[in-house]
């Protein structure tokens, strides 16, 4: 998701100059526009898909994380924790 979106990230400057061009030509613009926002819909879309996936990912690590340490907190002996 991270690659689709960095190359969809790409592609905005070359739409905004066709949008400007044509604009400047006194062409129509509704088209670039279109093809603009599309575009910024797939961005979104596929940055939400990734953020959720690295959350869950990043949610999962700390949980793993943290029943290792626990685990290894309750062999220690009770003198390690009175001291």
């Amino acid at each position: 998701c991270l690659l689709i979106t960095d190359a969809l990230d790409m592609l905005h400057p070359m739409i905004l100059k066709t949008i400007i061009d044509r604009m400047v030509a006194g062409q129509d613009i509704l088209t670039a526009l279109s093809i603009f926002f599309v575009l910024m819909c797939l961005v979104a879309g596929f940055r939400w898909a990734w953020r959720l996936l690295f959350g869950r990912l990043q949610h999962q690590v700390a949980d793993d994380l943290r029943n290792i340490l626990f685990r290894h907190l309750l062999q220690l002996p009770p003198t390690y924790h009175q001291t």
